[in-house]
C-alpha cells in the first residue's frame, strides 16, 4: 500500500469541469484533507497513478504529490 498526499492548483477550475477527478478520489476513498489537498492509499504503482491523476487534470493546473516512501521518508513530485 502507499500513501500519498495530493495536492493541486486547479488553473482552469472556473472553465473547465473536473467532475471525473472528484469521482476518482470517491472510487480510491481519498480522505480530504483542505479544499485541494487528499489522502490517498493505495496498492496502484507510481506510474499508472501519475498518468491517471495527469489525464484527469489540465495543462497549466498545478499539481503536486507528496509520497510516504518505504522508509518513511518523504517524496515530493510534480505531475503537471
Amino acid at each position: 500500500m502507499y500513501t500519498r498526499l495530493l495536492t493541486y492548483d486547479l488553473k482552469n477550475g472556473d472553465s473547465y469541469n473536473y467532475e471525473e477527478l472528484y469521482d476518482y478520489f470517491k472510487v480510491v476513498d481519498a480522505k480530504k484533507l483542505t479544499e485541494s489537498s487528499y489522502l490517498i492509499k493505495t496498492s496502484i504503482k507510481w506510474t499508472e497513478f501519475e498518468k491517471k491523476i495527469r489525464d484527469l487534470t489540465k495543462n497549466g493546473d498545478n499539481v503536486k504529490c507528496v509520497v510516504i516512501n518505504q522508509d518513511n521518508k518523504l517524496d515530493v513530485f510534480n505531475i503537471r
